[in-house]
This record gives structure tokens, C-alpha cells and sequence, in this order.
């Protein structure tokens, strides 16, 4: 399947802490247990290397082979790594030994088994056998530099599912555009790429929200939305997240598409008033047999339809010639125009203009009350 439009508003530069730097000395620690023998071995030209091997064979802790390695002067995270590469430890017991014994952060440990030549998908392995969750795995990348859409790759290398993979860089505290941004780089297919996020737990509405934050349109939004392969209901609800009045809900969900039926089906169940239709219907520029229509569809009776679309500023004229299109009873139009306030003229004049016979019009006017002596 073809890849999503790229998410990310910005291209983010690559950059490592200080701190996760691994050739910084560790000078301080507990004396070890095995230090009178270490340094009976180092006075004897045993080889670090040799030393190593032969606490480990006596079962040493930790703790007391990195002090032993103090005593040849072996003190950085750096060169521990190498000493201990070559005293025979595989990739997870160096992660091991450099957390346990050195107190070296998972970001050290990325750096010291980076610079043994281990591929990031060796040391993300490593890193999970010594027990670092995906959290941390995560930060520890992006504390050596690790860009996020580099992360997810190397992450679905090493067996993670698009869910686990955003899952993973949400609890980092990436913010949701480059959670998507990154699962884009896997060019997933917009199902598996919604269904990814949505099972992290990231929603439409987060990432409209970043993206308003950023200076985005919401017309823009939208489409951006839709285009990642999000529902119009979807769209629509994060757009109202995101602070968008019902006229520009109305403009940037007409611009994808959504008719008006679909319009007022998907706001009528949000509980949207009729009032607050109608201006989404106006704005929208539906044609007004449509607007009538789809609120007839959802269940609203002609009165309050015409009522609302007349508070919305529609022409009179025009709505009661579009209600006499759709054969709508001229009752139900008169008590629609009435009930928006428009005066009794007004609404003698607009009826006639939709073609609604004059004797029909006065006997619906003298009946709702009015004389016709005031409608002269």
C-alpha cells in the first residue's frame, strides 16, 4: 500500500546529551571483595582481560569486577565494554554488567555498545534482555541522537508492531505529530497506521490540537486528518477539540467532501442544537433543498428547520422557495418563519414570492392569528 502525506510540521535535527556520553571515568565506588586478589594479579602482569574471566569463574558481583577494573586503571563505561567484549560477554551481559556495575544510564550503554560496532537493533535487544522497557529503550535512543522515524524502524526490526512502536514513543513523550510523522517512515497503509494509533491511545483530536498549536488552519487540519485515514466523524470531533466554530467545522469538512446529510447526522448525534446546524449547513453552502432535506432526514420537523436556517441569515424568499420546491406544507414553512422573528409581512411576501397560492397564504396567516387588515 502507498505511504501517507507526511505528518511533521518540522524537520527535527539530530542532537546527543552530554550526559549520555560513555568516556567519562567512573572513579567512585565500594571497595570489592576480590580487590586484595586483583591487585595481587595486576602485581603479577595477569591481564585485565584474564582478571576478568577469573571473577567471573569465582562469582564476583558486578559491583566488585568494576572495582577490580578501577585497579587497572579500567574506568569508563567505554573501556569496561571492550575489556569485557573481550573477556568473552555477549551484547546483554555488557548492558548488564555496565547498569549493575557501573551505574551507567541506558543512554551510556547505547553509546559504549555503539562503539563496540553493535547495529541499533542489536543493542535495542540487549537492552531489552537486560530488562530496560520500551520507554526507556526509547529515551536512551533519542539520548545518543536517535531520530524518531530511525527509532520506529529499528523498532519494527526487531519484531514490534506498528500498535507497540507508537505505543512505545507516546510513553517517551514524543509529541503525537512525530509519533505519526515516525509510523509514516514505515509507510503503513492508512488502516494500520489509524488502528496503530488509536490502540496507543493517540486520538484525532491530540494531534489536531499540536497541530492549531503549531499555526495550523483548520481546513488544513482536516485534510491532513482525512489523508492519515481518520473518519469524517472523527475529523469532525477533533476539530471541535481543537476550538473550530460550527461555520469552520462546517467550511473544512464541506471542503472533504461530507454532504449535507452527513453534516447533520454526524453533529446531531454530539448533541449540536438546530440553531447551530443551520449555521453549519449556511457556511457549508449547501443548496437550501439540501439543508432542508438532510434536517428532515434527522428527524427535525419543518418549523425548526426553517426556523434555524432563518436565524442563520438566510433570505426568506429564497428558504420558502426552496420549501415549496420540496412540496413542504405551507403551514409548517408560515409557523417556521414566524417562529424566527421575521415579521408578518416579511413572511406574506416570501410566501408569495415561492409560489404558494395567495388565498392559501392568507388562511394560513388569518388562521395563525393575524388579520387582514395587517397584512395590507
Amino acid at each position: 500500500p502507498e505511504a501517507t502525506s507526511d505528518a511533521g510540521p518540522n524537520v527535527e535535527t539530530r542532537s546527543v546529551d552530554p550526559a549520555s556520553e560513555s568516556d567519562i571515568p567512573v572513579t567512585t565506588g565500594e571497595p570489592g571483595r576480590g580487590d586484595g586478589a586483583v591487585n595481587d594479579m595486576k602485581a603479577m602482569n595477569v591481564s585485565v582481560e584474564e582478571m576478568v574471566r577469573d571473577m567471573i569463574r569465582s562469582g564476583y558481583a558486578p559491583s566488585d569486577i568494576a572495582a577490580g577494573l578501577r585497579i587497572y586503571e579500567v574506568n569508563t563505561p567505554d573501556a569496561a565494554a571492550r575489556t569485557l567484549r573481550l573477556a568473552g560477554l555477549n551484547p546483554i551481559q555488557l548492558a548488564n554488567f555496565l547498569r549493575d556495575g557501573m551505574h551507567a544510564s541506558n543512554a551510556m550503554i547505547v553509546s559504549a555498545l555503539t562503539k563496540l560496532g553493535l547495529a541499533q537493533y542489536e543493542i535495542v535487544l540487549a537492552l531489552r534482555a537486560s530488562r530496560v522497557d520500551a520507554k526507556g529503550v526509547v529515551i536512551a535512543l533519542r539520548a545518543r541522537g536517535a531520530l524518531p522515524n530511525e527509532i520506529a524502524q529499528v523498532l519494527a526490526r526487531v519484531g514490534d508492531s506498528p500498535a507497540q512502536i507508537a505505543a512505545a514513543l507516546r510513553t517517551a513523550g514524543l509529541p503525537t505529530t512525530q509519533v505519526v510523522a515516525s509510523l509514516q517512515s514505515l509507510a503503513l497503509d492508512k488502516r494500520t497506521l489509524v488502528n496503530a494509533l488509536v490502540r496507543a491511545g493517540v486520538r484525532a483530536d491530540d494531534l489536531a490540537r499540536e497541530r492549531k498549536a503549531d499555526g495550523e488552519g483548520f481546513e488544513a487540519i482536516a485534510r491532513r486528518l482525512s489523508e492519515l485515514g481518520f473518519g469524517k466523524d472523527a475529523v469532525a470531533a477533533a476539530l471541535a477539540g481543537a476550538g473550530a466554530d460550527a461555520k469552520t467545522r462546517a467550511i473544512a469538512l464541506a471542503d472533504l467532501g461530507v454532504s449535507a446529510s452527513e453534516l447533520v447526522a454526524m453533529h446531531r448525534a454530539q448533541k449540536v442544537d438546530t440553531n447551530e446546524l443551520a449555521i453549519m449547513l449556511v457556511a457549508s453552502r449547501v443548496a437550501l433543498k439540501d439543508a432542508l432535506r438532510a434536517l428532515g432526514a434527522a428527524g427535525i420537523s419543518v418549523k425548526e428547520g426553517v426556523a434555524a436556517l432563518r436565524r442563520a441569515d438566510v433570505n426568506a424568499g429564497q428558504l420558502a422557495t426552496a420549501a415549496r420546491a420540496l412540496s413542504l406544507p405551507v403551514t409548517d414553512v408560515t409557523s417556521g418563519l414566524l417562529a424566527s422573528e421575521l415579521g408578518v409581512k416579511d413572511c406574506l411576501v416570501a410566501l408569495l414570492e415561492a409560489g404558494y397560492p395567495a388565498a392559501l397564504v392568507v388562511a394560513t396567516l388569518t388562521r395563525a392569528g393575524f388579520s387582514v387588515d395587517s397584512l395590507v
